[in-house]
């Protein structure tokens, strides 16, 4: 097998966590929700979401500009050779920050074009918050979660992965949610999971164009 940075990246222990877990749960719930008939996976990571849903019986064809990491088609998520309306779902967790903010819009267009139904898209938000979690006999296990804004937002320094940030100084989740919209897709919903507040994710279906 081929070695690269990006394999030992997906394979460390460090990368094996119960919140990176976690986020795989909410990753295989929004997708199974939408009982899509195929599915196109952006960003092959360790192959767990794709393997998972193929043995679910879900139809999952995987993306990767990486060869090293075996995707099915390897190319970049700016300029996806294939033709529109191919896929009624992509999955896109995580990966839409390595590109330069100017080419998010792009990025987004390229799924809007590539699907025929839905986008599921996860993206860090760095954005501060109080959570709280209780449990009393009889009435079980209840979880608070509130963002507290953010006065002062820091300014991203790029680190060699991520090029921005959402929280971070000019990526707001309002600026974010509007290249989303101006994409092409309707916003469904957004949430942050408890167990990994990091991963914020975008349900997002495509518009229906009103006939004239």
């Amino acid at each position: 097998m081929e070695s690269s940075q990006g394999q030992n990246l997906y394979y460390s222990s460090n990368y094996f966590n119960p919140k990176r877990f976690a986020s795989y749960s909410y990753q295989l719930s929004a997708l199974t929700s939408l009982n899509p008939t195929s599915i196109l996976e952006i960003g092959v990571g360790n192959g767990i979401v794709s393997y998972l849903l193929r043995n679910a019986g879900f139809n999952v064809t995987t993306l990767d500009f990486d060869k090293s990491l075996h995707p099915d088609i390897v190319a970049s998520i700016v300029n996806i050779p294939l033709e529109s309306n191919t896929f009624d779902a992509i999955a896109c967790f995580q990966v839409l920050e390595h590109l330069p903010f100017e080419l998010l819009p792009t990025g987004l267009k390229e799924i809007h074009r590539v699907s025929k139904n839905y986008a599921v898209i996860s993206l860090p938000d760095v954005t501060k918050y109080f959570k709280a979690e209780v449990f009393a006999p009889k009435f079980g296990n209840h979880r608070s979660f509130f963002p507290i804004p953010n006065i002062f937002p820091r300014e991203h320094k790029f680190d060699g992965e991520h090029h921005w940030e959402i929280g971070k100084k000019g990526y707001s989740l309002e600026k974010i949610i509007r290249v989303f919209t101006t994409s092409g897709f309707e916003l469904k919903t957004t949430y942050r999971p408890y167990e990994n507040p990091y991963h914020r994710f975008f349900i997002c279906q495509k518009k229906i164009e009103k006939m004239l």
